[in-house]
């Protein structure tokens, strides 16, 4: 995912990505693996992250933790509501 932002950026010259939804797919990584991409969110300075059923559940909760309110989990029926200034996911 994280090489995948990267080269959006690349391709769009800019750097800033408000939001990323998706799969982390990281359900059978090591938990080195969970904390490189928690960092590189992190340094990409994202405000709202909606990650999905293959990034596991221990994956997830790590990222629920250390993203805290940047975090959401994205489920089928999830709610988001994105403007210039604000993104609220309900």
């Amino acid at each position: 995912m994280i090489n995948t932002l990267y080269h959006a950026q690349k391709l769009t010259g800019r750097n800033t990505i408000r939001m990323v939804i998706g799969g982390c797919h990281l359900i059978n990584s090591p938990v080195e693996r969970v904390y490189q991409t928690i960092d590189a969110l992190k340094e990409l300075k994202i405000q709202k992250i909606g990650v999905s059923h293959c990034t596991g559940q221990e994956g997830s909760a790590i990222m629920a933790q250390e993203l805290g309110e940047r975090f959401f989990y994205n489920n089928a029926c999830t709610r988001i509501d994105v403007t210039d200034n604000e993104i609220k996911v309900d």
